[in-house]
């Protein structure tokens, strides 16, 4: 089964972790947003151990072409 791309904002607050968690568990692949970097890369470092899946975070564009 191929796992669906979810984009979570405010990932780094308490609805947003809960929302990406459950999702995680469902084995959805997220994208994460947040305003805080450091929260961000903590949360990302978190659940990239507790599911298993690949997780990325960015703390700039540079080199980005959209």
């Amino acid at each position: 089964m191929e796992s669906k791309i979810v984009l979570i904002t405010g990932a780094t607050g308490d609805i947003g972790k809960a929302i990406t968690e459950r999702l995680c568990e469902e084995r959805y692949k997220p994208i994460l947003v947040s305003r805080t970097y450091n929260k961000l890369n903590a949360f990302v470092q978190q659940i990239k151990s507790k599911y298993e899946i690949d997780a990325f975070s960015f703390s700039n564009l540079e080199g980005v072409t959209l």
